[in-house]
């Protein structure tokens, strides 16, 4: 019995967690704060990198989580899975894309 107990409560926290993740907005919660240009050479594009690939992947979970619709009006998973594959093979060195 105590573990059922333990089992709801830790399904109602979570659920409790992605409630407080949606109150906010996406752009708050996976954008960082200090924007960067766009990178004009390989270093910039080392350090962007992982900036943008994190913050693709943010989005991703919010959208999973909260709903398309709370990220934008024109939001699409789809779509946005093949900016994170692009964005991946831009950001893969040894790719034909990387700089």
């Amino acid at each position: 019995m105590f573990i059922y107990l333990l089992i709801i409560l830790g399904i109602r926290e979570g659920t409790a967690e992605a409630n407080k993740m949606c109150d906010v907005s996406a752009h708050r919660t996976c954008f960082p704060s200090d924007y960067f240009d766009f990178p004009t050479n390989e270093e910039e594009l080392n350090k962007a990198c992982p900036i943008f690939l994190e913050t693709m992947e943010c989005l991703k979970t919010y959208a999973q989580t909260c709903g398309e619709e709370k990220v934008d009006f024109s939001f699409s998973l789809e779509t946005h899975q093949i900016l994170i594959d692009l964005g991946k093979e831009i950001c893969q060195k040894d790719s034909e894309l990387h700089l």
